[in-house]
């Protein structure tokens, strides 16, 4: 996202989440699809510090890195059980020293995702609660564009396109194959991937739900005063729907 910003690339991945902060800014990007989605967000917490169900986490020390999708999901999980932020002591902790204030004891819960709960399970499991925080709203990664490169260049974007299909459909005959081959590449050995891949849905998709995401997270930032936007985005303006469309077009269940 950053290099698109900068007009060093002209297409790039990143979840959902950075791509909503540069659209409520003013950039002008387009997802051409999302690339996989997933529930994949927890908060562990210690049972040794009285926190059974949801509700005791009121009052508690909770571990996780502002800004982020994973203050997002925490805000709205609180909200479902009846809490605010300002019901919790926040720590904000740099995502890659995610965990250690939990495993220290300076907190009393972690929000995080995988390896990161690997690690508190194997290091103090016996006192750990977990619960997700998504409520089944998954997030995305997706395929991000400058949108004067979708404008001048369609017939390069259907391209690309047709390249992930084919790969969707190697994945979908050949789902171990393809897992073992993604994990035996050099970058993605012994990663995140290894714990995140049953928890990850593989597909080319432009759904309602994704674009429900969008819209949530877009109040969630303008509520925060992080956009001098007063609305949400009209999200369909920063959609390219054509190369889809040409591709896989029942991958698209948005209404236009």
């Amino acid at each position: 996202i950053k290099a698109l910003r900068k007009g060093s690339v002209d297409m790039g991945t990143s979840t959902e989440f950075p791509f909503v902060t540069e659209v409520i800014q003013g950039r002008n990007l387009k997802v051409i699809t999302t690339v996989y989605r997933g529930d994949v967000v927890y908060i562990a917490s210690r049972r040794d510090r009285g926190i059974r169900k949801p509700s005791d986490l009121k009052g508690k020390k909770i571990a996780v890195t502002l800004g982020t999708q994973l203050e997002f999901f925490l805000a709205r999980y609180l909200l479902y059980h009846g809490m605010t932020l300002e019901d919790i002591h926040i720590i904000d902790t740099r995502l890659q020293s995610l965990i250690d204030p939990l495993l220290s004891g300076e907190a009393d819960g972690v929000v995080c995702a995988e390896p990161d709960l690997k690690i508190v399970r194997s290091e103090i499991g016996d006192i750990i609660n977990s619960w997700p925080l998504q409520n089944e709203q998954p997030t995305y990664a997706v395929i991000v564009c400058r949108g004067e490169f979708v404008k001048y260049h369609p017939n390069l974007t259907k391209r690309f396109l047709q390249a992930l299909r084919k790969a969707e459909l190697y994945y979908q005959d050949n789902p171990q194959k393809s897992r073992a081959q993604i994990l035996d590449y050099p970058a993605r050995k012994d990663s995140v991937f290894k714990d995140d891949l049953p928890f990850m849905s593989y597909g080319l998709y432009l759904e309602k739900p994704f674009l429900v995401m969008l819209e949530d997270e877009a109040r969630w930032f303008i509520a925060r005063g992080q956009s001098d936007a007063m609305d949400v985005p009209n999200f369909l303006d920063f959609i390219y729907f054509d190369g889809l469309d040409s591709v896989k077009p029942d991958g698209i269940s948005i209404i236009r």
